[in-house]
């Protein structure tokens, strides 16, 4: 049997769940996007390439619209590809069994994955940033930028308090009186499956922000996940933006964490402003790739 044909795809009901996430905890890529109670969440009815007996996997987040199947990057899910890396001939497998069974891809591959095995697809280069937790808190807070600094001294004066907890229904309350139109019903209810899934199975908390008349002004959500913490989702409302609630979070939650061997994962963002909060703890820089292949030209500009 050749090596391209030890690749297969699998419908989700095919799908060997226990060996899936087997395969996905050797990866040494953020994992939490490819467990298969993840995908569940966010991408229901997902599909897979999977190489020979699981020895490497690829989750295709499959949507369907006129009876044609496509794949679309699903929200709250930074990276996926394949898992663990494999070397670059098999990637290369990977990737022509992608283009020739979709014709529309829209995709994230992740950190491990090289972009040079997808060289059919367009690809954009984007950026992660994790902070390393291992140092003592006083050594990793000297990395702080110097406006980092002056932000949380800010943050005292207004006398921000940070709690860990909070119930997750309250948090999507306030989220949506911030966000109004913005934030969408379907959004809404995603957000609402992992928060409620995770916080119920103790590897989902979220971290708030008091203002010194006990006001919530902010808040952020984090998901545990083997050695990362990732940084899912967040609001701040005026009053919050004023006193720098968000470092005084993101603050506490490396103080919680620091002298572990856990790893905070901010996510990343094309949106400089909020690049620069992140980049603002001088965290590590990742690289990953978004590649894209659109082959239906009638219908292009319906399909998103």
């Amino acid at each position: 049997m050749s090596n391209a044909n030890k690749i297969r795809l699998l419908i989700n009901h095919d799908i060997d769940y226990e060996k899936w996430d087997e395969c996905v905890d050797k990866s040494l890529a953020g994992k939490l996007y490819a467990r298969s109670w993840y995908l569940d969440l966010i991408a229901e009815g997902w599909q897979a390439l999977v190489y020979d007996d699981y020895e490497f996997v690829m989750p295709l987040p499959v949507k369907s619209k006129w009876g044609i199947t496509y794949l679309s990057q699903p929200t709250y899910c930074q990276q996926t590809g394949i898992f663990p890396s494999p070397y670059k001939n098999i990637q290369e497998q990977f990737a022509d069994e992608l283009y020739n069974k979709f014709r529309r891809v829209s995709y994230q591959l992740n950190t491990l994955n090289d972009a040079a095995a997808f060289n059919k697809f367009q690809s954009t280069e984007k950026t992660n940033y994790i902070l390393h937790l291992e140092k003592d808190y006083e050594s990793i807070y000297k990395g702080y930028l110097s406006h980092t600094k002056r932000n949380l001294k800010s943050a005292q004066k207004f006398k921000v308090a940070v709690n860990k907890g909070m119930l997750h229904s309250e948090y999507l309350q306030v989220k949506k009186q911030i966000m109004g139109n913005s934030f969408s019903t379907s959004d809404f209810a995603l957000l609402n499956r992992i928060m409620g899934f995770t916080v119920s199975r103790g590897n989902g908390t979220i971290y708030s922000a008091y203002t010194n008349e006990n006001n919530l002004c902010a808040a952020a959500f984090f998901i545990y996940d083997g050695n990362r913490i990732y940084y899912l989702n967040s609001f701040s409302n005026a009053e919050g933006k004023k006193n720098m609630a968000m470092y005084s979070i993101i603050d506490r939650v490396i103080s919680d964490h620091a002298g572990s061997k856990q790893i905070l994962d901010f996510e990343g963002s094309v949106i400089k402003s909020i690049a620069w909060f992140f980049e603002s703890f001088n965290p590590v820089k990742e690289k990953y790739f978004y590649i894209y292949s659109n082959r239906i030209p009638v219908i292009r500009k319906f399909i998103k």
